[in-house]
């Protein structure tokens, strides 16, 4: 009988698979270790390090511990720091060359941790230092205006009046029109001039010969006329005359009124303004939404290139002759096509500074456009160290060729809020020091443009502004109206794109701090101004006192001219008897 099995050969066989078991239990493990650090940071740009590395058979899965990502921009923090993961692989897919899981565990996930050595790349530079914006103030967030009087003597030392430049403009030109009249009235005829006539007149009365009678006629002719000729040159220079006077009347009332106009033109330059405090809450939370998003940006950013595999759609690749002796690869359809990595749901715990948080991840694919389905995510915690209650969901959407829509939102209950620095100014610190806040986020980022509205409802609030010294008008006010806030809402509205966007606040503060502000700025400008219209009125009114003489010449020049037109008058109603 025919031996079916030669021992030799059962030997060699045996002796093989024990030393591929050999390997695989001394080497495989170590391999995956060293894969993914090398891989891991090649893509970030600085070291992964994993602690170990096992692989499983029965069944096949994969344990990762100890895994740190160093953040690229700060060599001695971690992005993200995970105690253990857990992968449970399908081995039918690792045939085609593809992960698929079904279910995944990442426990304790720890955020922007402290690294003991430098994660910087052998290859690779120091990242360079963010320059520091040299006009920003260091340790200071907002900035209050003292309450102080301008100085009213600097202002109008310094200040050109428009009533100083027209009274001397005035004075200049009536002194002009003076002279020009008074020139003009000598030209013209006079009242010697005028009785000329009444001897020409009183000849022509004497005259009793029929040919003195003939003349006579042609004389009063020419008497009547020249008489006409020259009231019509006074009743022309009178008329001008009084439109002139007329005229400078009515500049003489509007100069009455360029003190007022210098007045309020000068207070709304240098007087107290509530106007730029207007919006407290802006000033007040702003700078700490503003940093929020700030790095909420920067890591969403960071994570972005990682979260999915990129959806703008299929190269046009030129295809190469094959190499003769090597063939080609041909990637035949698939009737259901499956991406190169899935995790179909992972299941993970947080631990954040505010306490401990679970959730679970769903449909992690490295290509959204096969899978068809987006990454959605679910979290929650409940009687955390400084919140009583925290639940956010969202998507990460790429299923759509060259379109992104990643939304967010989260409600967090009983937000246990101390000593929260608001106002870092020496010279006026505010402080929440203690608050219970309820706070709504809604957010989405569709195609590089990002909507997110805030809504923070605060109770139990109890602000401290600090004792500096300092006690102006304006920090009195604030002060006082801080010290009766119990409770308020904020709203942040965030819109435009991740590299420029702009935040606004509101909040029902404003009312309360806007009106302490206002009547805080209404009082110290009323001493403002109540003082410089005391010393514009001591400047300008000496100025405007003797303006009403200077008319007077012309009302004289008007009276003489109206004495010689009624003399002139008078000697044409003498002509009438002839």
């Amino acid at each position: 009988m025919k031996k079916w099995i030669r021992l030799p050969g059962l030997l060699i066989f045996i002796v093989v698979v024990g030393l591929i078991a050999l390997f695989w239990f001394v080497f495989a493990d170590m391999l995956v270790k060293k894969g993914i650090e090398a891989g891991g940071s090649r893509a970030v740009g600085a070291k992964v390090e994993l602690a170990d590395a096992d692989i499983s058979l029965f069944p096949l899965g994969l344990d990762l511990t100890g895994l740190q990502v160093t953040n690229p921009d700060e060599l001695m923090r971690n992005i993200v720091e995970i105690d253990h993961i857990h992968v449970s692989l399908e081995t039918a897919y690792l045939l085609q060359r593809k992960i698929v899981s079904d279910e995944m565990l990442v426990d304790g996930v720890r955020l922007d941790t402290p690294r003991k050595v430098s994660g910087r790349l052998p290859d690779r530079p120091e990242p360079k230092k963010p320059e520091k914006d040299k006009d920003k103030k260091e340790g200071r967030l907002i900035e209050l205006p003292k309450l102080s009087v301008s100085s009213v003597d600097d202002i109008l030392k310094q200040e050109k009046l428009k009533t100083v430049e027209e009274v001397e403009r005035f004075r200049s030109d009536i002194k002009a029109e003076r002279e020009k009249y008074e020139a003009l009235l000598k030209t013209l005829p006079d009242k010697q001039k005028l009785a000329g006539y009444q001897d020409r007149i009183k000849n022509l009365k004497g005259s009793k010969s029929l040919g003195s009678l003939f003349g006579a006629a042609n004389e009063v002719s020419a008497v009547k006329k020249d008489i006409e000729n020259d009231i019509n040159q006074l009743k022309n220079v009178k008329g001008d005359l009084q439109g002139k006077v007329a005229e400078y009347q009515n500049r003489l009332v509007r100069l009455k009124d360029l003190p007022m106009e210098d007045f309020q033109r000068l207070k709304e330059k240098y007087s107290l303004s509530s106007q730029g405090l207007g919006n407290m809450a802006l000033l007040l939370f702003g700078p700490q939404y503003g940093e929020w998003i700030s790095k909420g940006i920067s890591l969403y950013e960071k994570a972005r290139p990682y979260l999915t595999k990129s959806n703008a759609g299929p190269e046009k690749v030129e295809e190469a002759a094959p190499v003769r002796g090597k063939g080609i690869d041909i990637k035949f359809r698939e009737y259901e096509p499956i991406p190169d990595f899935l995790a179909r749901i992972a299941r993970v715990s947080l631990l954040l500074d505010v306490g401990d948080l679970k959730g679970e991840i769903r449909d992690i694919a490295s290509d959204q456009t096969i899978y068809g389905k987006p990454v959605s995510f679910l979290f929650s915690g409940r009687k955390l160290k400084m919140i009583n209650e925290v639940s956010f969901q969202g998507s990460l959407d790429r299923t759509a060729v060259n379109q992104a829509v990643d939304t967010v939102s989260g409600r967090f209950t009983g937000y246990r809020i101390s000593d929260a620095v608001l106002s870092k100014d020496s010279g006026f610190p505010i402080t929440l020091k203690n608050a219970s806040a309820d706070i709504s986020l809604d957010l989405q980022i569709r195609n590089q443009q990002i909507e997110s509205k805030v809504v923070s409802r605060l109770d139990s609030v109890v602000f401290s502004t600090g004792d500096t010294g300092e006690n102006d008008l304006l920090r009195s006010a604030i002060r006082d109206a801080l010290a009766g806030i119990s409770q308020f809402q904020i709203k942040a509205g965030l819109t435009g794109t991740l590299e420029k966007n702009d935040v606004k606040v509101e909040s029902d503060i404003d009312k309360v701090m806007g009106n302490a502000v206002k009547n805080a700025v209404t009082k110290q400008a009323k001493v403002f101004e109540d003082k410089l219209k005391q010393q514009l009125t001591e400047k300008t009114g000496g100025l405007l006192s003797g303006l009403d003489s200077s008319i007077g010449d012309f009302q004289f020049m008007d009276k003489e001219l109206a004495e010689r037109l009624k003399f002139g008058d008078g000697l044409l109603g003498d002509m009438k008897l002839f």
